[in-house]
């Protein structure tokens, strides 16, 4: 596939510091949105209860 290909060359192109980098930049991006989402669906459940 052309994408597939395309995503290696970047991948290989990368320093190595760069999947840290970005691996502690997905679980900070996981934690705040799980932690957004609990507080949207509290409020939610509370308009819905009113």
């Amino acid at each position: 596939m052309i994408g597939e290909d395309v995503m290696i060359r970047i991948i290989d192109r990368m320093p190595d510091w760069t999947f840290a980098v970005l691996s502690i930049l997905l679980i900070i991006g996981l934690v705040l949105g799980s932690f957004y989402l609990s507080r949207f669906a509290k409020k939610c459940t509370q308009g819905i209860r009113k």
